[in-house]
């Protein structure tokens, strides 16, 4: 599972979650995910994540049985408007899948 936690409001949150969704390259990945978005994490207790405050955009991965795979967080894209790159994105997501196909061995 894919979770993303994003403040709705945020424009240059809007910009690389635009750039996520609309990504070709990314697409194929995505589509091996169950992905939720949260956009209130007002009630989620976000010490059990190791959850980093400071970002702006933020996602985890998860097993179904609530194992952490991974997590991806940016800050880049609040100092430049202009950086839509998704290669760390792709990055993450492709590492979290090797683990989840190397634990469900």
């Amino acid at each position: 599972m894919l979770v993303v936690l994003r403040c709705v409001p945020c424009l240059a949150c809007r910009g690389i979650d635009a750039s996520i969704l609309s990504s070709q390259e990314l697409q194929p990945l995505l589509d091996q995910y169950n992905c939720v978005r949260i956009i209130d994490a007002n009630a989620l207790d976000l010490s059990k994540f190791q959850f980093d405050y400071d970002l702006s955009f933020s996602t985890m991965f998860f097993n179904a049985d609530g194992t952490i795979y991974g997590r991806y967080g940016s800050w880049q894209h609040q100092r430049d408007s202009n950086d839509a790159t998704t290669a760390g994105y792709k990055a993450a997501l492709t590492e979290a899948l090797a683990v989840h196909r190397g634990l469900s061995r």
